[in-house]
């Protein structure tokens, strides 16, 4: 999962400081809601949820906590290797 921050400050150390911010935020959210802070191999969190929604969800809380509300994009890297068929080529 991804935020962009699109409409916060143009330069790069303001949005790089934005991300931060909800970086942190998330975590402060997900360890009052008693789930998992650690921080995976190539930084974020990981915590288990039922659903992609709840991730979604607890993004944009943080987004909101942070103080920056409709002014990130939500991204996502979806590896090929998690839907690609070997046998078909798709």
């Amino acid at each position: 999962f991804w935020i962009v921050p699109d409409k916060v400050n143009s330069n790069f150390k303001e949005k790089l400081r934005a991300c931060s911010e909800v970086f942190h935020c998330l975590g402060d959210i997900l360890s009052v809601n008693d789930l998992d802070t650690d921080v995976g191999n190539e930084g974020g969190y990981s915590p288990d949820f039922e659903k992609t929604e709840n991730a979604w969800d607890f993004i944009q809380e943080a987004i909101k906590k942070a103080g920056y509300e409709n002014k990130f994009y939500l991204g996502l890297d979806a590896g090929s290797t998690t839907f690609f068929n070997n046998n078909s080529g798709k």
